[in-house]
Parts: C-alpha cells; structure tokens; sequence
C-alpha cells in the first residue's frame, strides 16, 4: 500500500514538472504566434529616380550594411523602367503569448536564390510587444522586387512561396527564432 502511494506522488511531481517545464518552454521560446498575413504591393519608389535607386542598391552592397538583405545577384535590375519594380510589405496579425515582454529585432528572408525576383529586403524590424499584447498590423519585412510583367495575383503567389526567419527576444532569452513559412498561412492583398 505504501508503494502505491509513492508511486502515485512521484507521477504527480513527474506530472507537475512537465506542466512547468512545458509552460516554460512556450513562454520563453514560441512566444509569438502569427494569426494572419496580409501584403501590400506599392509602385516602386514615388519621388525615387531609377539611378537613386540603383545607387542605393550598390551602396548597400559596397558597405555591406547588416540592416538589409540582398538577395538578387545575377542581373540585378533587367530593365531600365522603374514600372517593373515594386516594393512589397508582409503585415502580419501577431500575438505574444508570454508573460514577457517581446522585442522583434530583425526578418530574414531564406532559402532564396540569386536569380530571386527580390532585390533587396529591409532586415532591421524593431517592435516591442507587451505581454499578452495582441498587434493587428506588424510589418514583418519589407523588400523590393522585380516585377516584369507580373501581375498582383501572380506575386502573391510567388510570396506564398517565402520562408521568413523573424528574430525576437525577451528578458530571459534573447535570440529565439520565429519560422514563418508564408505557404501554411492564407496570404492575402492588403485593402490599405
């Protein structure tokens, strides 16, 4: 009869520990929760000339600045008409599921390759959420791409198809990793 009730305390604090533990672990490391995506495509660069913006690629490039991402090696811009280039934003509804405050520090992109429609990425997002805070609109990353003869729909698409590394910490751990593969969520235009 004694062994019984030992048993029976020690699954209970086997129990308890993994309910801790469990908490924990969610808490500290899969704090953020994505609910929705939404994308805006805007024309490329309103008061922009196309050599400034060229410049401002091969500025990044020379100096190798950490707060973007280029992306597109191999013929950078194949065409001359600032009309086939656009600038993308992923809005996303998120949430911190944690009793910590959260700070998003930086999106990448991943997984692309040199022949990308994308450019150039913005990397440096800086956002803090409260805890248990709920944001409608965060701006996961913004990027600018080629377009070509691309309609919305044929670029949405082709976003489906990004995978994003989103980069956010908080008082205990401040490097834990967000994975937002954009094929598991129902993307969708912006009605900015």
């Amino acid at each position: 009869m004694r062994n019984k009730k030992k048993i029976v305390v020690y699954i209970m604090i086997i129990s308890i520990l993994l309910i801790f533990t469990g908490t924990l672990y969610v808490q500290i490391n899969s704090s953020l929760q994505v609910k929705s995506v939404n994308v805006d495509i805007r024309e490329y660069g309103i008061g922009w000339t196309f050599e400034e913006f060229k410049s401002l690629y091969e500025y990044v490039n020379e100096t190798e600045d950490k707060d973007y991402q280029l992306i597109r090696q191999e013929n950078v811009f194949p065409s001359e008409d600032k009309n086939d280039y656009c600038g993308i934003t992923i809005w996303a509804k998120i949430k911190n599921r944690s009793f910590l405050d959260v700070n998003v520090y930086n999106t990448y992109i991943v997984d692309e390759d040199v022949n990308s429609p994308i450019i150039k990425a913005s990397t440096e997002i800086s956002e803090d959420f409260g805890n248990f805070e709920e944001v409608e609109e965060f701006c996961v990353i913004a990027f600018d791409m080629y377009r070509g003869d691309m309609t919305d729909e044929e670029i949405l698409e082709y976003i489906k198809t990004l995978k994003l590394e989103v980069y956010y910490g908080n008082t205990i751990d401040r490097n834990s990793t967000l994975k937002l593969d954009l094929k598991d969520y129902d993307v969708k235009l912006s009605d900015r």
